[in-house]
């Protein structure tokens, strides 16, 4: 069986609205309370950014004190992969609700992976030293896994808004 079959069916046996209520609260308290918690002071973390250039990583991971390269590592090896899980699921449970199909329910998957491989590429810049050549590899990856990850989000906002609509003129 394929991955958006099983992740459908495991979705299809699971809608229910108190989910989606039960996830967007846990949206609100990652959001509001652990990711605040975790905050780097130096400059705003990259993955929040809409886009950034290699250079602009590079530079972000150079200028980080070590405690900040600590709680940025910290943040992105848990926390920051928790998170999209919670989202991506949020998010296809609101498209299952919305009567979307298999296809549009997956679409949260996209940008659940470009998130995954944006959290690994500033981990890995965060790790690697810093005169190693090797450090543009991470910081390509990550910029464009970063713009992936946003122009998925605005596409799946774009799904959903649609789809309430749509569900909105047949209430009528």
């Amino acid at each position: 069986m394929e991955l958006s079959n099983i992740y459908y069916s495991f979705l299809n046996r699971s809608k229910n609205k108190w989910i989606i209520l039960f996830l967007l609260g846990l949206i609100l308290i990652i959001n509001f309370f652990i990711f605040p918690s975790l905050k780097i002071p130096e400059e705003k973390i990259l993955d929040v950014r809409l886009y950034y250039t290699p250079k602009e990583a590079i530079d972000y991971s150079q200028q980080l004190t070590q405690n900040g390269i600590k709680k940025s590592i910290i943040m992105h090896s848990t926390v920051d992969i928790i998170y999209p899980c919670v989202y991506t699921l949020f998010l296809s449970s609101i498209i299952l609700y919305l009567k979307g199909d298999k296809r549009l329910v997956s679409v949260p998957l996209l940008i659940f992976t470009a998130d995954i491989l944006e959290n690994l590429s500033i981990i890995f810049l965060l790790i690697i030293p810093k005169q190693s050549i090797f450090l543009k590899i991470p910081s390509y990856i990550g910029s464009a896994a970063t713009t992936l990850k946003w122009a998925s989000f605005g596409i799946c906002f774009i799904i959903i808004l649609f789809l309430g609509i749509k569900r909105l003129n047949k209430l009528h």
